[in-house]
């Protein structure tokens, strides 16, 4: 039989061989880590050039259909616009109200202001002399 007092205490065997452990089990974080920040960049790059894409293609559509066809009605109107300010019309033919070119309308209100400006400096200078004048 075994003796109690005679057993091994249980650092005796502390200088046995350590024993193996199995490893195989274990996950590789910075690998995992590498393929998730990789498979981010790839979703990130696909979802940015399809949005560009989408951009080019919309942008292409826009001026086959509405920009690249002349729209009739805005010809029209400018022409119209065009013929009512380089011309000369009755607006009101029995309130005898003509309308004339722009370019004329303009050069009439530029010799009526010089007119007018003149006049003030000369009644400006009559005041003046009038006034320097003693009585």
């Amino acid at each position: 039989m075994s003796d109690p007092t005679h057993a091994k205490p249980a650092h005796a065997d502390s200088h046995a061989a350590p024993t193996e452990v199995d490893h195989a089990g274990d996950m590789n974080l910075p690998m995992i880590a590498t393929v998730m920040v990789v498979s981010f960049i790839v979703v990130a790059v696909a979802v940015i050039g399809t949005e560009a894409m989408f951009a080019m293609v919309e942008n292409d559509e826009l001026q086959t259909k509405s920009l690249a066809q002349p729209n009739q009605a805005l010809i029209d109107l400018k022409s119209k616009q065009i013929k009512n300010i380089d011309s000369y019309r009755w607006v009101d033919a029995k309130a005898k109200t003509v309308a004339i070119p722009i370019d004329r309308a303009m050069e009439l209100v530029l010799a009526e202001r010089a007119t007018a400006a003149a006049k003030a400096e000369a009644h400006a200078d009559a005041v003046a002399a009038t006034q320097a004048s003693p009585e």
